[in-house]
């Protein structure tokens, strides 16, 4: 009869790497709820392509961000500035 399941008690420590798991056979599923934390996620690496619409609310941006009520822009060429008083 062939060996179906390998116990972990017969596997040395840092035996399996990421080199010996193959491409996809980490699933969703065999990730337990809140192992993947915001440490373990590379910098840049979730981009705004990532984020579905909807998902990010005004709850979750009242904190960072900074509301601007007066826009500079440049003039277009050869308009002069007008600094009357409105």
């Amino acid at each position: 009869m062939a060996l179906q399941k390998i116990n972990t008690d017969l596997i040395s420590a840092d035996a399996v790497t990421a080199a010996k798991i193959a491409d996809g056979a980490i699933t969703a599923d065999d990730i337990g709820a809140n192992n993947i934390t915001g440490a373990k996620i590379a910098s840049n690496s979730i981009l705004t392509r990532h984020i579905d619409d909807n998902q990010v609310t005004g709850d979750q941006l009242a904190d960072a961000i900074t509301v601007t009520t007066s826009v500079t822009s440049p003039l277009p060429k050869g308009v002069e500035p007008n600094f009357s008083t409105v």
